[in-house]
């Protein structure tokens, strides 16, 4: 009987164990910021529509609402990411996920889909300098190959 408890303890605190390390894992993972270089490193381009909904910052997470696309091209291929311009250029990237926004095929009304224009990315604020404005931009990758960063005219940080 003890031996059938004691392995019933185990496999228990296993069963707890793995998925608590996992969690705290992938919320490491999706809130850290990566380096990407210098923004001389890109083609910059304003042939993409770049709208920045809205910006919530609080103490411990930033995230930010939007979209992009580019007129009279379906959205079949998706691969965007924030990303945040610092005072010394550096591009710095922010885990981004695509979602739908059936809105913007409505009102561009043009034939072409821009369901998967919108995106939603979120960083822990403890990765950012409070006294660095941070202008934020997209790093748009196209399927042949081309890479594009639009930077936006929304500014977040210390001293703005």
């Amino acid at each position: 009987m003890k031996r059938e408890l004691k392995v019933f303890l185990i496999f228990l605190c296993c069963c707890i164990m793995i998925p608590l390390i996992l969690i705290i894992l992938f919320n490491y993972d999706n809130e850290k910021l990566t380096s990407l270089g210098n923004i001389s490193d890109y083609n910059l381009t304003n042939g993409y529509i770049t709208i920045i909904d809205d910006v919530q910052q609080t103490k411990n997470k930033t995230t930010i609402y939007g979209c992009s696309l580019k007129l009279g091209e379906n959205l079949d291929y998706v691969n965007k990411q924030y990303v945040l311009v610092d005072d010394e250029n550096r591009v710095i990237g922010i885990n981004t996920v695509v979602t739908d926004r059936t809105s913007a095929t409505e009102y561009f009304n043009d034939g072409f889909n821009y369901d998967k224009s919108g995106l939603n990315g979120q960083f822990a604020t403890k990765y950012i300098n409070n006294e660095v404005n941070y202008k934020i931009g997209i790093l748009i990758k196209e399927k042949n190959g081309a890479t594009y960063l639009v930077i936006s005219d929304r500014i977040i940080g210390g001293k703005n």
